[in-house]
């Protein structure tokens, strides 16, 4: 399967968590792409070598703008992307850029996966999809 992983995070590290699910997911034989603002060097670090396909997208490290520069950035890049390289699914990690996300899941009818870290019930929070 070809996953693409939608994930805004401070540019400076990759959290454990995305790594241990990158590297086992490739273990099972998917094919990943990532989209992310983290920096080339550290990422090629963190993820597991070759066989993943980074898409580092930049954006000013501005505090509270950030992840808006990179949902800007993300839903053009992420359209072209997926209508050229035909994904199985999307799958991101629960921030402002599940928006985009969905958006361009409904757009060209490719399944998507939010992954939500924390308790629903324990916060107010609504899914429109």
């Amino acid at each position: 399967m070809k996953i693409f992983y939608i994930y805004f995070h401070d540019s400076r590290f990759v959290p454990i968590h995305v790594s241990e699910i990158l590297d086992e997911l490739q273990k099972r034989g998917h094919k990943i792409h990532v989209f992310t603002m983290i920096k080339d060097f550290e990422a090629k670090q963190k993820l597991s070598g070759n066989k993943i396909k980074l898409y580092n997208i930049w954006v000013p490290e501005i505090r509270f703008i950030a992840e808006l520069f990179f949902i800007a950035l993300l839903i053009p890049i992420l359209f072209i992307k997926a209508l050229s390289e035909n994904p199985d699914i999307l799958y991101n990690r629960h921030c402002a850029s599940s928006l985009a996300a969905i958006l361009i899941s409904k757009l060209i009818r490719i399944p998507c996966v939010l992954e939500i870290n924390f308790v629903v019930l324990d916060k107010p929070f609504h899914v429109l999809l």
